[in-house]
Order: structure tokens, then C-alpha cells, then sequence
């Protein structure tokens, strides 16, 4: 399922997979004000934007890249992805980590990056002969998964949000409420990404929706997300499985998936 979320709400549905594979032709829209906050810029513009890239830096204003064991090496890396995703992944968390400073819970502590795409633009685990996203996703770099903001833990890295085991089997989802879940840093960095109208859906778990549409609502009425992105809001998930790619595995990370 994908439910757009505005002041008011429609519902529609979409697959998990790579969906448009091209770049609408808009020009940038306004990027808000955001007094006292530093941030890097938010738009590429110019024919290097598609170019596919590691993360790097791999530690920023709002964001840190935990790789794996097996991931630490640039050829071995997962978090490859556009250079237009990156830029605008890096202004997301940098207004989260700015604007929601003296919010209560973990302040600007950074936010985990999950996997990308592999350095030839596959789907990551590909190298090993495991791929371990669904085909058409994580592909030349227009997928990113990022950790949710989460309360009452030692930071912000992929880790599940809810309860997710029934007797004693791991379910890949909330069979519980999210209740590590920080809604309102999560509703802002979801808001801002939806800035671009490059962003096509972001992924979450069914769990995870309530507080987030509430919290998204929140910050439109109050001006922190703009009224275009606030109309432009799309988050996919399942809350039974409907095949399309959501109901598992978004219990730890959402997913971000470019046009």
C-alpha cells in the first residue's frame, strides 16, 4: 500500500520495486529557511547527478555510514547511490540533527546509513551470490535504507523499533507498537526528503504509520516540512502481505526509493 499524506489523506498502492527510471525535468523548488542552521546544499544539478558514488563522506552533520565487517573496504561497500540521493540525504539529516537539537531524546546524534547499491550498481549481497533486497531494488544506486530516529537507546542505528518475534520465530516485522520509535525526528527527516520531487515512496513498517502521519501532520501545520512536500508524501507499507514488497524487513530501516 502507498498512502500519500497530506493535511488530508489519499490512498493508492505501489510496489516495492524501481518504479520510474527517470528524472523529471523540474527545477529546484525553494529550499525553506531554516535560521541558525549550517546546511549543506540539498539539490544536484548538472549531468553528474545520476553518477553512481560511495557515501563519503562517511560521517556527516546528522548521518554516520555503519558498515559491516565484510563492507569496510570501498570495493566491498554497500552504501553506493546517486550523487543527487546522497546530497539530499545529507541535508535531510542535517536539518533533522539543526532543528530538532533540544527536542527531547537523543538530540543530534547521527543516523545510521544501511545499504545502498554494490560499487558495479547491483543489488548488494550480489557479490557473494546472495542478493538480499527484492529484484528491481537497490539498483544503480536509487535505493537507500537509513535507520529510524529512536528513543531510549544508545543512538540511531538499524535496529527494530518494535516487537518482532512470536513464538520464539523472527516475523521480519512489528507484531507489536513501535515503541523505540522517535516519530517526530523521523516525520521531519521523511518531510524533507519528500523536498525533491525526485523521491518517489519511502518505506517504512505498517506499525511505524499512525505516529509518523501524525507527527508529519504536525510539522506541516507548523511550517517545518513545506506545504509542496507535505503534499508530495508517500509512504509504502503493508499491514498484511499484499506481495508488493513492504509487509518484511522494514521493521529496522526505512526505505528510500528515488524515481
Amino acid at each position: 500500500m502507498r498512502r500519500r499524506v497530506a493535511i488530508g489523506l489519499t490512498v493508492g498502492l505501489v510496489a516495492c520495486g524501481g518504479g520510474d527510471d527517470h528524472a523529471r525535468a523540474t527545477p529546484p523548488e525553494p529550499v525553506p529557511d531554516r535560521p541558525g542552521c549550517a546546511l549543506p546544499p540539498r539539490d544536484c544539478v548538472g549531468p553528474a547527478c545520476a553518477t553512481l558514488e560511495p557515501f563519503l563522506p562517511a560521517a556527516g552533520p546528522g548521518y554516520e555510514d555503519v558498515p559491516l565487517a565484510d563492507e569496510r573496504a570501498r570495493a566491498t561497500s554497500t552504501t553506493y547511490v546517486r550523487r543527487d540521493l546522497m546530497m539530499l540525504v545529507t541535508y535531510a539529516t542535517a536539518v533533522v540533527a539543526c532543528v530538532g537539537r533540544a527536542w527531547p531524546g537523543l538530540g543530534d546524534a547521527p543516523l545510521a546509513l544501511g545499504d545502498g547499491s554494490e560499487r558495479a550498481g547491483t543489488i548488494p549481497g550480489t557479490r557473494q551470490g546472495r542478493p538480499r533486497h527484492p529484484p528491481g531494488t537497490h539498483v544503480a544506486g536509487r535505493d537507500l535504507d537509513l535507520a529510524y530516529y529512536q528513543r531510549d537507546q544508545p543512538d540511531h542505528h538499524l535496529r527494530a523499533i518494535c516487537p518482532h518475534v512470536e513464538a520464539g520465530v523472527d516475523q521480519r516485522r512489528c507484531v507489536g507498537p513501535p515503541t523505540t520509535l522517535d516519530a517526530e525526528r523521523t516525520a521531519l527527516l521523511i518531510g524533507t526528503l519528500f523536498e525533491s520531487p525526485l523521491v518517489r515512496v519511502i518505506g517504512v513498517d505498517a506499525a511505524a504509520v499512525p505516529a509518523l502521519e501524525a507527527a508529519l501532520a504536525a510539522h506541516c501545520r507548523a511550517g517545518r516540512v513545506t506545504a509542496a512536500a507535505c503534499a508530495r508524501v508517500a509512504l509504502g507499507f503493508e499491514a498484511t502481505d499484499q506481495g508488493r514488497g513492504w509487509y518484511h524487513a522494514h521493521h529496522h530501516h526505512l526505505h528510500v526509493a528515488w524515481r
